[in-house]
C-alpha cells in the first residue's frame, strides 16, 4: 500500500470475527515457532550449528511477519484493536499507539 489506511470495524459481531481470525493466525504461528524451537534445541544438542542457525532464522522471519501484519500492533502488540497502516514503516499499528504519538505518522 502506498498511503495511510485505517481499518475500523464498528459492528461487534464483525469485531468478534476479526479477533477470532487474528487469534487463529497467531495460534498457528505460535505453534509453528514452538515446533521450530524444539528442532533448534535438537540441532544444538547434536552440535549442528548451521542447521540450528537456519531454524532460528525461520523463527525470526515468522516473528517479523507477525509484527508487520494487521494481526498485531508493532508497538504494543495488541490484537483486539482497529489498525492503521503506515507506509513509511510498511507496518500496522493500533489506533491508540498512533494517537499517543508512539508512531510518527507522516
Amino acid at each position: 500500500m502506498k498511503r495511510k489506511r485505517v481499518i475500523r470495524i464498528k459492528d461487534p459481531h464483525l469485531q468478534k470475527i476479526r479477533n477470532n481470525l487474528r487469534g487463529l493466525i497467531l495460534d498457528a504461528a505460535s505453534e509453528k515457532m514452538s515446533q521450530l524451537r524444539e528442532l533448534d534445541t535438537y540441532y544444538e544438542h547434536l552440535g549442528e550449528k548451521e542447521k540450528a542457525h537456519e531454524v532460528t532464522k525461520e523463527v525470526q522471519e515468522i516473528l517479523v511477519a507477525l509484527k508487520k501484519s494487521i494481526c498485531m500492533c508493532e508497538v504494543c502488540g495488541t490484537t483486539k484493536e482497529d489498525m492503521i497502516y503506515v507506509p513509511k514503516y510498511k507496518s500496522w499499528f493500533c489506533i491508540a499507539c498512533a494517537k499517543m504519538n508512539r508512531v510518527s505518522i507522516p
